[in-house]
């Protein structure tokens, strides 16, 4: 019986290691998506700068309600603020699951503190 209760012991803290383990794969993957969106619109942002002095220096300049140009460029920008803001809730959560998933010895470790 003994014997049999420290093997479920064993099987649920590997297991409870292997869960921790994955979610901090998705927790990585999250937070290089993060540098990838942010490096996105920073791009987006150099080129929707140059455009505008483009613009400016023609003879004939649209307002931004009417340059397609312009318009495509702040579109991309709303979506990739919208993409960071998901991806924000998104980390949010799987912080929130890395929390659930602790093993007992770190609840207890952290309720001594």
């Amino acid at each position: 019986m003994v014997a049999s209760a420290t093997n479920k012991d064993t099987s649920a803290i590997k297991l409870d290691f292997e869960e921790r383990q994955r979610i901090k794969q998705i927790e990585d993957y999250v937070l290089d998506i993060f540098v990838v969106l942010d490096s996105s619109q920073d791009t987006l942002s150099t080129i929707l700068s140059k455009y505008k002095d483009f613009v400016q220096l023609r003879e004939s300049t649209p307002t931004e309600a009417e340059d397609p140009v312009m318009l495509a460029l702040l579109e991309k920008d709303r979506e990739i603020e919208l993409c960071r803001q998901k991806l924000k809730t998104l980390h949010m959560k799987v912080k929130g699951t890395m929390q659930l998933v602790r093993s007992p010895h770190d609840h207890l470790s952290l309720s001594c503190v």
